[in-house]
């Protein structure tokens, strides 16, 4: 009887989600400037952009921000012996959760910014863009 194991995925570094939370924000960011410059100037709106569609679409974003808040208390503290490798072999997941939400915030506000042309949806956006400036892993690694 032969066994074998299956093979496992490698734990994640701190260098890769170093690059992983990079790379979320370069892709709000990149995202807001061609919204802003390129697609705003010949977008034509639709017309289902309701008001109320567009409050209720705002209330998810902002839901999506407070919910990646909330789930900031399930990545565990770095203990005082532990290297930052080992640390993100265990906190990888419910960062990349919590940064999920963060990044459902950003994109969704911008897309309500692309189609209706809120100052709220913006706002919104760049409210999100701090939160992942504020959830960094560094920040993340300290507490």
């Amino acid at each position: 009887m032969s066994t074998t194991r299956a093979p496992q995925a490698p734990a994640a570094s701190a260098r890769s989600v170093r690059t992983i939370h990079s790379a979320l924000i370069s892709g709000v960011l990149m995202f807001g400037i061609v919204v802003q410059f390129i697609l705003k100037r010949s977008w034509v709106r639709p017309a289902w952009m309701s008001p109320l569609i567009l409050n209720v679409l705002l209330g998810i974003s902002v839901a999506a921000g407070a919910a990646a808040l909330a789930f900031r208390r399930g990545v565990p503290r770095r203990s005082t012996n532990e290297s930052a490798d080992q640390f993100w072999a265990k906190a990888a997941t419910p960062a990349l959760r919590m940064w999920a939400l963060v990044e459902l915030m950003c994109l969704l506000a911008v897309i309500l910014y692309l189609q209706s042309g809120s100052p709220a949806a913006i706002g919104i956006a760049v409210v999100g863009v701090l939160l992942f400036v504020a959830l960094n892993p560094g920040s993340l690694e300290k507490s």
